[in-house]
């Protein structure tokens, strides 16, 4: 049974997923020890892929880039680089559905390419006596602050699962999972209005969540499992990714909850993180390739 990791990258004007994606790849291949890692992708990413990075680092860090046709689309995000920089811009996230599909293994973890691997904890998925894993708890790094709207879909509505991370194995009831996210996306004002949710762009997050809860009859039954951790971390885009010190070893800045737009330094060693500013990460990119490269 085929076993491995998809991750999913599109560019938009200022973000550049396709970096984050092979900086990730690394640092996935060096602490999970996966070498099966396939890359779906646009035409426009891999060109800019190939013109950033020599073509020997994309080979090596790829089992496979699947490039697939992007979709015309009015779905934009703000995208904070901290709090001193505000863009709004395209957000191309509509495929995450399609992996079922996609995928070229009978076991897919699939992995959020700003989700920073740090450690070998997700390799305790594969050959999982469940078919479908999802976590609906999420920590931030900075002890004490917590924002509601990972709760919840609405103040009043159902759990949030986070896409960020996700392991499935091909069988009819995750097919009909995946399915079910196909047909959720493609009504999506029906059920973004059905779920009370107010946001005006279309998240793989709330998808997710909205498929789960029906996937679970409409209730908290427990059928949808969680990853082998009891919650993922993370940071806010108001903070950064100031450096990377080590294989490992993550430095931050996280903005102070009492005072905005001022920050405390923070370290990581072997944690997984989801690292929600961008920029941050493409600024580190390259250095995170070089390292793990050594």
């Amino acid at each position: 049974m085929s076993q491995g990791i998809v991750l999913f990258a599109h560019n938009n004007t200022e973000i550049d997923y396709g970096s984050v994606a092979i900086a990730n790849a690394t640092m996935i291949k060096h602490h999970m020890g996966v070498n099966n890692i396939t890359l779906i992708t646009d035409e426009g990413t891999v060109r800019h892929m190939n013109d950033t990075w020599d073509k020997n680092i994309i080979d090596s860090t790829f089992e496979n880039v699947k490039v697939v046709k992007r979709r015309r689309i009015d779905n934009n995000k703000r995208y904070r680089d901290t709090r001193h920089t505000v863009n709004l811009l395209p957000f191309y996230n509509i495929n995450r559905s399609t992996v079922y599909t996609e995928t070229p293994y009978d076991e897919t973890l699939v992995i959020d390419v700003d989700y920073l691997i740090c450690n070998d904890t997700l390799n305790a998925v594969w050959n999982h006596k469940e078919n479908l894993l999802i976590n609906k708890h999420s920590r931030d790094l900075l002890t004490g602050r917590h924002d509601l709207n990972f709760d919840r879909v609405d103040d009043f509505g159902i759990d949030f699962y986070w896409a960020t991370a996700f392991y499935f194995r091909k069988s009819p009831e995750t097919e009909m999972f995946f399915n079910l996210l196909e047909a959720i996306k493609a009504n999506y004002p029906y059920f973004k209005t059905m779920y009370g949710i107010t946001t005006y762009n279309f998240r793989n997050d709330h998808a997710f969540s909205i498929a789960v809860h029906m996937f679970n009859g409409f209730a908290n039954s427990g059928l949808v499992k969680h990853l082998p951790v009891d919650f993922l971390q993370h940071t806010l885009d108001y903070d950064e990714l100031y450096d990377v010190n080590s294989k490992g070893s993550l430095s931050f800045l996280l903005e102070k909850t009492s005072e905005p737009g001022k920050f405390i330094p923070a370290r990581t060693d072997g944690v997984n993180v989801h690292v929600m500013n961008k920029y941050s990460i493409v600024r580190q990119s390259k250095k995170i390739v070089e390292m793990y490269s050594e």
